[in-house]
C-alpha cells in the first residue's frame, strides 16, 4: 500500500507504520494485542478493558 504525507507543498513517501484511518488498523491491533487481553483478563488482581487501542488497567498496587 503505498502513502504519502503532505508537508507545505510538497508530498513525502511514507514507508513505515500504520496509517490513521487504515481500515485494517483495528484488526491488526487486535491480533497484536490478543496475548495481552488473555494474560490480563485472566489475572483477578487486575480490572483490564481495551477498545481498540486504548487501554483501561485498574490494580490495587503499581
Amino acid at each position: 500500500m503505498k502513502r504519502s504525507a503532505e508537508r507545505g507543498s510538497t508530498f513525502k513517501s511514507i514507508t513505515c507504520g500504520i496509517s490513521r484511518g487504515c481500515p485494517l488498523s483495528p484488526v491488526i491491533a487486535a491480533y497484536y494485542l490478543k496475548g495481552l487481553d488473555e494474560q490480563m483478563e485472566g489475572d483477578p488482581r487486575y480490572f483490564y478493558r481495551r477498545y481498540i487501542d486504548d487501554v483501561i488497567v485498574l490494580a490495587k498496587t503499581r
